[in-house]
């Protein structure tokens, strides 16, 4: 029993430490400013920032974003970015420009295509 629930603390730990975080602004010591899994955007677009935390170095020379709008079961790649990051880092974020409503996932993978971690969030027009 005791076995089991290490096993369980330290798997909710490894995940919690990883975070993929949605927000408006990124301070120089990796801070996110105005952090939320809701935004609104005009019609004409809105950027946010795609903050990425880590437990451990990123050890990839490029880092890639897979973003996809999901609507029920059916998930439609929107975009792929590629990023050059130092590898010693143990965070980085990509600002990108958000034009339609949807609920979206966001699934970023080091230079191996290792998962990184993965973020959801929902974008609604004002």
């Amino acid at each position: 029993m005791y076995k089991l629930l290490l096993i369980l603390l330290l798997i909710s730990s490894t995940v919690k430490s990883q975070e993929v975080i949605f927000c408006e602004r990124v301070d120089a010591y990796g801070n996110a400013w105005n952090r939320s899994t809701e935004f609104k955007v005009s019609d004409k677009g809105g950027f946010l920032k795609i903050l990425v935390k880590l437990n451990k170095k990123v050890e990839s020379k490029v880092v890639t974003f897979d973003i996809y709008n999901v609507s029920g079961e059916k998930s439609v790649l929107e975009n792929t970015i590629h990023m050059e990051v130092n590898p010693s880092l143990t965070w980085f974020y990509k600002e990108f420009t958000f034009f339609k409503e949807g609920n979206y996932e966001v699934y970023v993978f080091d230079e191996k295509d290792k998962l990184l971690g993965v973020g959801k969030m929902t974008i609604k027009l004002k």
